[in-house]
């Protein structure tokens, strides 16, 4: 059995919910704190005397901060592993939530947020790489789908706090981001029992060591505990019997998993993991061949690679897709309140209870986005969810004014539609189409794509609605969540149902054709 195949086929599930529930931790962490923000800057507006430019940087400083931390470690986390790194962000996220909390002054304020920023920036590409190299591809959808869920639910859980510390006054916003902080605590100190991730490992020739986790794993004692914990196994090896017996039986046909194998002569040899096999070559039949999991090449950790040839019609995809996506949902989502205070004249606390129900219907949309993405497929799903928001958007823009509950409704239809597509693929699209060896580092560049946006929609906006109203304010997001639409038509692939490494082959083969 290869590493990819074992993995695929063992029954995990309750370690894959695991590894899933605590790496949703990042984007919860997202969600909550880029709107913890959105609640308090009216807050703050008064309390400090900030100019409409000054709140569109404290709103932007940690979207600059992601935009660093995503690209920076997510060629880091190729480099030297998703674990080594998976504990240390939260870490860095404590410490930065806490400086936050106690800032003395705008500037302070926006220095502590660009370094929160940066953490959670860092967590996109490490727990995005590691839940789906550790999922089945039969429900590797609905695990990053739930990760991307996070997102709304910190939303939620950063309105909700607004409103329960709304009676502490100037001091509420420090409240809610102690709140945050002592989340991430608890989290940290979970996650630093996860293993390595095997494909990474083997990607980088460690196949004894992915062998050890895999045994460990499949012999339900955890990593390194397992059969042959104890013995080192030579590269190249092939996965120890103990694993690949367990990952028998996972399509109810009693045969081992050989998905991917290629045709030869002979019956029952392996081929060991982590060998590239030369294309026409004659392997026997019934062996396990790894697809793409071989040494990674001399340019496989830079960014350059992503824009070579083989992967640059992919790169293009997903950053062009993610940014135009992130330009439309960030600059709603942290200015929520405002714009629906704006549309209707209600008081801030009404708007922020509009707000909580708009993020409540949108966590809706992503239970049903994480059902359509393996029922219906992600292309499909990644269309209606554009051209919905798009057209919602373009909705609200051209109303004059409209009652408190009608634009609640409109805000909460368009973030349905936003998050049963592209909202909850952000990190599986990436996650998917690129190999382990880049894996990382195309996370990281898609998010970090999906930042820029972001920050050209928070820190745009405020001036927008200053030189044009907010009406015509609001064209700039739907305009541009049409043209990530039109991309989606042209460019996005169906990955649906299909092991990590063979979507990642094909990817550079169609390419090169």
């Amino acid at each position: 059995m290869t590493i990819a195949h074992t993995l695929d086929a063992a029954e995990l599930g309750r370690f894959r919910r695991k590894v899933t529930a605590l790496s949703s931790y990042g984007m919860f962490l997202d969600g909550f704190d880029l709107t913890v923000i959105a609640v308090a800057l009216p807050v703050l507006e008064e309390q400090w005397h900030i100019s409409g430019s000054t709140l569109g940087l404290v709103s932007a400083s940690a979207l600059i901060g992601m935009f660093v931390g995503a690209l920076s470690f997510g060629w880091l986390t190729d480099r030297i592993g998703r674990k080594s790194v998976y504990t240390l962000d939260l870490v860095a996220f404590v410490v930065f939530a806490l400086l936050t909390a106690v800032a003395q002054d705008v500037w302070q304020l926006v220095a502590f947020r660009f370094l929160l920023g940066i953490a959670v920036g860092a967590d996109y590409p490490i727990s995005s790489s590691l839940t789906a190299e550790f999922a089945a591809t039969r429900s590797r959808g609905r695990h990053m789908a739930l990760m991307s869920m996070a997102y709304g639910a910190g939303a939620v859980v950063a309105y909700l706090m607004g409103i329960a510390f709304s009676g502490f006054g100037a001091s509420s916003w420090r409240w809610m981001l102690l709140v945050g902080a002592a989340f991430a605590v608890v989290v940290a100190i979970a996650r630093s029992t996860l293993p390595e991730s095997p494909r990474w490992l083997s990607s980088k020739g460690r196949e004894g060591e992915a062998a050890r986790i895999l045994d460990g794993l499949t012999a339900g004692t955890g990593p390194g505990t397992g059969p042959g914990a104890g013995e080192a196994r030579p590269a190249g090896a092939t996965v120890g019997a103990g694993a690949a017996d367990k990952a028998r039986d996972a399509d109810g046909t009693g045969a081992p998993g050989t998905a991917g194998a290629a045709h030869g002569a002979s019956d029952g040899a392996d081929v060991p993991v982590g060998t590239d096999v030369p294309a026409g070559a004659d392997v026997p039949a019934g062996a396990d061949v790894p697809v793409g999991t071989g040494a990674p090449g001399p340019d496989a950790h830079r960014i350059s690679e992503l824009f070579s040839r083989r992967f640059l019609r992919l790169t293009v995809f997903v950053c062009v897709f993610y940014f135009c996506f992130a330009v439309a949902f960030y600059g709603v989502q942290l200015y929520t309140p405002t714009i629906v205070g704006g549309l209707t004249g209600s008081s801030d606390a009404l708007a922020a209870v509009g707000s909580a129900s708009v993020s409540f219907v949108g966590i809706i949309g992503m239970l049903t986005g994480s059902w359509l993405v393996e029922a219906w497929g992600r292309r499909p799903s990644v269309i209606l969810g554009m051209c919905g928001q798009a057209g919602l958007l373009a909705l609200l823009a051209v109303l004059s004014h409209a009652p408190f509950a009608g634009v609640v409704v409109m805000f909460a239809v368009g973030l349905l539609f936003a998050n049963v597509g592209p909202g909850i693929m952000i990190l599986l699209y990436p996650s998917e189409l690129f190999p382990t060896a880049l894996r990382g580092t195309a996370v990281g560049l898609s998010v970090g794509a999906s930042r820029i946006g972001a920050i050209l929609g928070v820190f745009v906006f405020p001036g927008l609605v200053d030189a044009w109203g907010l009406h015509r304010a609001l064209w700039l997001f739907a305009v541009t969540a049409g043209t990530g639409a039109v991309v989606c038509v042209f460019l996005a692939p169906e990955t649906r149902g299909r092991v990590l490494e063979e979507v990642a082959q094909d990817g550079a083969e169609g390419a090169d054709n």
